[in-house]
């Protein structure tokens, strides 16, 4: 029998669309394998006939089935080629300038001298953990899940860098100095209302079980057991775990660093 590209390859019947030939060749191969069977065993099956679902409605689904896979083909050959489209590459600065400036109203160093307000519960944090874990903490209450609009961005494509809004209304990428000024910053508020407590509770000095607990609350506060740099670089690494956003839901576009 000869078998044409359009013809189907267990009975030779012609098509003119392949689609309506995939589904033929599908019920013509179940067709002939039921046919092929041995007597034993076409015998065996009857007593189970009643049972078994009849052929037209296994071939109803069948072509149903196939219907569905080719539109899944389909829709595969598309998705392959959207992936492999080429992207714009953009740089990172450029892209921050472009799409999170409008919204912005003050720069990174007047967004967080107004913001990191700290408060008795703020200290108390202090005083429970330790700086390390505590400014964290803070920065994450007083920002809340509302990160989108915030003059500081990190992205999980580059590691441990943040881009701020700067002076110039563009973004820049924060140096480590001006990291630590930040950090320093909040520090200091965190040393100012410690020096209300004090006063709130010179009492404790006055009994050892107290006067303990009041040495190991200041020495936290102080973060006399850590250098300035190592603390700076715990910190570091807790905001950017908090803050850091994936690139890779932005489509369009190949960043550059």
């Amino acid at each position: 029998m000869e078998n044409t590209p359009n013809n189907c390859k267990y009975c030779g019947k012609h098509y003119t669309r392949t689609q309506y030939l995939k589904r033929h060749e599908l019920a013509c191969l179940m067709k002939q394998q039921v046919t092929q069977k041995s007597k034993r065993v076409v015998d065996a099956d009857a007593e189970e006939e009643e049972d078994v679902m009849p052929i037209s409605v296994v071939s109803l689904i069948v072509k149903e089935l196939v219907v569905k896979m080719a539109k899944m083909e389909e829709e595969i050959v598309m998705l392959k080629k959207w992936a492999n489209k080429e992207k714009t590459r953009v740089n990172l600065v450029d892209w921050l300038t472009e799409h999170e400036t409008a919204h912005q109203t003050a720069t990174f160093v007047e967004w967080y001298k107004k913001t990191m307000i700290i408060t008795r519960q703020h200290l108390e944090l202090v005083f429970k953990y330790d700086i390390i874990q505590a400014i964290p903490y803070i920065f994450e209450n007083l920002i809340g899940t509302e990160t989108a609009n915030i003059p500081i961005k990190c992205f999980e494509q580059k590691a441990s860098v943040f881009y701020v809004f700067g002076a110039e209304r563009t973004w820049v990428a924060l140096s480590l100095q001006d990291f630590a000024k930040f950090v320093e910053h909040i520090h200091n508020k965190i040393i100012i209302e410690n020096i209300k407590w004090q006063k709130e509770n010179k009492h404790m000095l006055e009994d050892d079980a107290q006067y303990k607990e009041y040495l190991e609350n200041n020495l936290k506060v102080l973060a006399t057991k850590y250098d300035a740099d190592y603390m700076c670089s715990q910190i570091r690494n807790k905001l950017f775990n908090y803050l850091k956003y994936n690139l890779n839901s932005v489509h369009e576009y190949e960043f550059v660093f």
